[in-house]
């Protein structure tokens, strides 16, 4: 077995390579792509071609996040700062954000865990940035994030995350576990040590200053009303919070789809596959883009074959870890219980992704799922000449 490639000179390697092809890559894009190539250096190097593909020879940490479906490291720090604070409503109004732009609930659990367990090594003094897998302005961000957060809390900060995986996988919604599961970290306690707590009811006329040590202190900051809600990066929220008389956030709002048109027969799959790119690009952008690395291998009892060349392993894999998701997707799109497999090729056919033959989206219903542009087409009393679809 190959040890695993540290994240801190996998980024480095990432970085140099597109160096020598021309390519301008922000640092922190480069260390998204180690981070979630896990140790290999032939993911990252595949991760760095399929990003290639889809940029115009700068790749910021923006599309990378947005291309390989991650959770933004900002956003990470957004969403811990709120919960630190105990504003509840705007942790809520946070995942909506997240949910509502068509990101996936269980990358974001699995960010932050490891997020956690990195805060907790900080926290404990490391600060060797290859060990954190972070940067060093990162690094400042995070010491001074978890500065007024004791260890304790950092460990059941995390073990609410852990709970919300395994009510998961119990049959729970996981929209609402995963409220759930944050509310609790916005409304979690202090910590307070025994030993101290005993040593303050013995001596009650000197619980300030007992021999026993300082008196029971807040690990976490205290809870205050929350005010309005704060801007997530450079987007605005897309309302204000109201104050402490609020208990709750309203539930987010599912993110537009495209409504399959029926049910489709895999014996047909040549003629709808194109349609249901485009029913997949609008529900996980990083599923449709791995998809752009599939061909139709074959179809038997039921079942859709997608092959995949040796040069696209590293899509296979990352389709294979979501592969329940794309299964759930592709069994609504064809109205029945159909299967599906994930396999190596070596066919031509598998060495190149599958193109859209015809435009699989009207105007109308690309105008519909885009609001901005809607609005924008109305407000000049637009007309549409000519239209080529949407894949």
């Amino acid at each position: 077995d190959f040890k695993r490639i540290p994240v801190s000179s996998l980024a480095e390697t990432v970085a140099d390579v597109a160096a020598k092809e021309g390519l301008q890559i922000e640092p922190r894009a480069a260390l998204m792509m180690a981070r979630k190539a896990d140790g290999s250096l032939r993911d990252a190097l595949s991760l760095l071609d399929q990003l290639i593909s889809f940029s115009e020879g700068n790749i910021t940490a923006e599309a990378t996040a947005e291309i390989l479906g991650l959770v933004k490291t900002d956003f990470l720090f957004e969403l811990t700062g709120a919960i630190i604070r105990h504003e509840t409503p705007a942790v809520l109004e946070l995942f909506n954000i997240y949910f509502s732009e068509g990101n996936d609930i269980d990358e974001l659990a699995a960010e932050l865990a490891s997020f956690f367990g990195r805060l907790l090594m900080v926290k404990s003094g490391i600060k060797d940035t290859a060990l954190l897998e972070m940067d060093a302005t990162e690094l400042e961000k995070a010491a001074a994030l978890i500065e007024p957060v004791d260890t304790a809390d950092i460990l059941r900060m995390t073990k609410i995350v852990a709970d919300f995986i395994r009510d998961k996988k119990s049959g729970i919604d996981p929209i609402v576990a995963m409220e759930i599961a944050l509310a609790s970290l916005a409304g979690l306690d202090k910590s307070i040590d025994i030993s101290r707590l005993l040593a303050g009811l013995d001596n009650p006329g000197h619980s300030r200053g007992n021999p026993a040590g300082p008196s029971p202190q807040a690990t976490m900051p205290q809870r205050k009303p929350a005010g309005p809600s704060r801007s997530f990066g450079s987007q605005p929220m897309s309302h204000q919070i109201d104050n402490a008389d609020q208990r709750q956030a309203a539930p987010p709002a599912p993110p537009p789809e495209i409504a399959p048109s029926g049910p489709h027969d895999l014996a047909d799959i040549e003629q709808w596959w194109p349609n249901f790119l485009g029913f997949i690009k609008a529900k996980s952008m990083s599923l449709w883009v791995n998809l752009q690395h599939a061909a139709i291998e074959k179809v038997e009892n039921n079942t859709l074959y997608l092959g995949f060349s040796e040069q696209s392993s590293a899509n296979r894999k990352m389709l294979a870890k979501d592969k329940k998701s794309l299964l759930t997707q592709l069994q609504e799109f064809c109205g029945n219980n159909v299967g599906l497999g994930l396999v190596k090729s070596t066919s031509e056919k598998s060495s190149a992704p599958i193109k859209s033959a015809a435009p699989v989206q009207g105007a109308e219903e690309f105008l519909q799922q885009h609001p901005q542009v809607k609005k924008l087409h109305d407000l000049i009393d637009g007309e549409i000449i000519r239209f080529g679809g949407i894949a």
